[in-house]
């Protein structure tokens, strides 16, 4: 006889647990992440590499109490990930997300921007970075990876 357990069956031996996380550790750790965010650094990586580092960042806002400005960040820097993939279509659902969550952060529509100029969306880019630089006027905006 064949046993066949149901694929939504939850296997209590997985040995994967969860702990809440206060919302001041969830914020230093995001810190951390996002510290050292330079996007050549992205490029340097290899994809499996950036697609860890994009779970991870999925996990801490999933698992975390974070204010609205840090899940705004993290969303970004998971954006700029998937840009630094060539994975436009996710890179921009990355920053729509993020805009949505704290709509006055420039350098998410700087980002969005870059994001729609690459998949040839240009008249949606230039509003994208309209926006940036209507929130922003004297930051860098364009398609420098900010």
């Amino acid at each position: 006889m064949l046993f066949r357990s149901s694929p939504d069956f939850y296997d209590w031996r997985s040995g994967v647990f969860r702990f809440p996380v206060d919302r001041e550790l969830s914020e230093q750790e995001s810190s951390q992440i996002i510290g050292d965010a330079d996007y050549s650094k992205y490029l340097q990586l290899t994809a499996e590499e950036r697609n860890h580092k994009i779970l991870q960042l999925k996990d801490l806002i999933t698992e975390s109490e974070l204010t609205d400005l840090k899940k705004a960040e993290l969303w970004r820097e998971i954006g700029r990930l998937y840009d630094a993939n060539q994975e436009y279509d996710r890179a921009l659902a990355c920053f729509d997300k993020s805009v949505a969550i704290k709509p006055d952060f420039p350098k998410a529509w700087n980002n969005r921007g870059i994001a729609l100029d690459d998949l040839g969306r240009y008249e949606d880019a230039i509003t994208s970075f309209d926006k940036a630089v209507e929130i922003k006027p004297d930051d860098q905006i364009g398609r420098a990876h900010v």
